[in-house]
């Protein structure tokens, strides 16, 4: 299994999604269009919130 990146992040929101597994998340930067393009893979952007009712 790959290291999970989702660990290393501070957010308490983006944490909830560190054990959502077979997903491999990568964060919003500029590596992960040169990945996708080289891999010829599309990106799913994850667009989520948490509210209080």
């Amino acid at each position: 299994m790959q290291f999970n990146r989702l660990l290393l992040e501070k957010s308490p929101y983006i944490l909830l999604y560190a054990y959502n597994y077979p997903v491999d998340w990568l964060r919003w930067e500029g590596e992960v269009f040169e990945k996708a393009k080289q891999e010829n893979n599309p990106i799913f952007l994850f667009i989520g919130y948490s509210t209080c009712h």
